[in-house]
């Protein structure tokens, strides 16, 4: 299933709408798809531990596709700052 915008305020199926075959005819508004993904990213992967996790993996990950060039230039981890993130509490 591909969901894309089917009017200015909605997002749906590619597929039931322009082709047929698929039966999914649900639609979702767009602010509330919006408030969905936007709370999810703050309630499950703005926690600093999180954040703290995703960027070691990624340096090891883009390091690790770039054997022969130099390691990638991120600050060392004492002078990051954290995100201001408010606690869901």
């Amino acid at each position: 299933m591909d969901v894309v915008q089917l009017a200015q305020f909605h997002y749906g199926c590619s597929t039931a709408r322009n082709k047929g075959t698929c039966a999914n005819l649900l639609t979702v508004r767009r602010d509330e798809l919006e408030a969905k993904v936007l709370d999810g990213l703050r309630d499950q992967l703005m926690h600093p531990e999180l954040v703290t996790t995703f960027i070691d993996e990624f340096r090891r990950e883009v390091n690790r596709q770039r054997p022969n060039k130099m390691d990638v230039g991120i600050e060392p981890r004492a002078t990051w700052r954290r995100p201001n993130v408010r606690s869901a509490e």
